[in-house]
């Protein structure tokens, strides 16, 4: 996703808008989502894994295999990691 977001110290996206309280790195993995390159859960959510590309770019994602997100009723986006 080419948006660009207000990100605090702790990396927490600050901006209005549906991924306002996410960790930044959460719209690209969304945008890999939207691109197809997830898997779809029968809750609705949807599960893409992270990759060493991904944890190149954002080190706190080291251990974490994947990450899984939906959208609520009001529009805004989700996540769990694991």
């Amino acid at each position: 996703m080419s948006a660009i977001y207000e990100v605090n110290a702790e990396g927490i996206i600050v901006s209005p808008g549906k991924f306002q309280g996410e960790p930044a790195w959460v719209p690209h993995f969304w945008g890999y989502a939207l691109d197809g390159f997830g898997e779809d859960n029968p809750n609705g959510s949807v599960t893409v894994y992270v990759e060493n590309p991904d944890i190149e770019q954002w080190p706190q994602l080291q251990g974490i295999a994947g990450v899984t997100m939906h959208v609520d009723d009001n529009g805004f986006v989700h996540h769990g990691v694991f």
